[in-house]
């Protein structure tokens, strides 16, 4: 394993570790409720804007760097646990 990865991987290690903050200051989000799931992910499929989700444009960029800087362009899959729809 190269120095280089091995940093990146302590990197994302810390984030993954790091203490989250409420965000929520105590408001309970209704994720349950069928008509605000539907807007949320109505949301998160627009390519207009960035508000819920990255333009597919930005998540390839992402993707790019991740393969080619992180992965050195070792065939893999990528599997995402972020919130949303997967994109």
């Amino acid at each position: 394993m190269n120095l280089h990865y091995k940093a990146q991987m302590k990197t994302i290690a810390d984030l993954i570790n790091r203490q989250t903050k409420d965000i929520t200051n105590g408001l309970e989000i209704p994720w349950a409720d069928p008509e605000f799931s539907r807007r949320i992910l109505k949301e998160h499929l627009n390519q207009d804007n960035d508000i819920a989700s990255r333009r597919i444009k930005a998540i390839d960029k992402q993707v790019q760097f991740l393969h080619h800087q992180i992965l050195m362009a070792k065939k893999t899959t990528i599997l995402d646990l972020g919130c949303g729809p997967g994109l």
